[in-house]
């Protein structure tokens, strides 16, 4: 006859946070990196992207967006190419729907968009089988490096 099994000792706790915590923690050290630039005012060519256009300060159809191109070139240099991205210029309408001709927030659109992305980064390297610390180095790394300051201070 078998002998009875002794109970076991409960496991011991994971000394790893929760990847939810991690993934809170550099979605908020993002936002902290960038939120100066909420109060950063429209520059260079902000003003011909949001203003000279009435693409941005007009609501239109979904034609207007995805039927014409985002800098005209020919406003500009006769004979020259056209810059398409529909979902740029349809987001900065919303934008100025939303905001007006408030910079800041512009830019609070885009410190949430890049929030996101940092998030969407975590998820995609814990996905790839990284664990908790190194997708929040990664998603820190890729969110905060200098070379990416323009995708989240910059309106245009």
């Amino acid at each position: 006859m078998a002998e009875p099994a002794e109970p076991r000792a409960p496991a011991a706790p994971s000394r790893a946070p929760r990847p939810v915590l991690l993934a809170a923690l550099a979605v908020l050290l993002v936002l902290v990196a960038y939120v100066p630039a909420v109060g950063g005012p429209f520059i260079w060519d902000d003003h011909q992207l949001l203003f000279a256009s009435n693409r941005v300060s007009e609501v239109g159809s979904f034609k207007d967006y995805f039927g014409t191109a985002f800098w005209l070139r020919e406003d500009v240099e006769p004979g020259g190419r056209s810059y398409y991205r529909p979902l740029v210029i349809a987001s900065f309408a919303v934008d100025y729907l939303i905001h007006g001709s408030n910079a800041g927030g512009f830019h609070v659109t885009n410190l949430l968009l890049h929030a996101v992305n940092t998030a969407l980064v975590f998820a995609l390297l814990g996905k790839r089988g990284a664990g908790p610390w190194t997708r929040t180095a990664g998603a820190l790394l890729w969110r905060v490096f200098p070379r990416l300051t323009e995708a989240a201070g910059w309106i245009s």
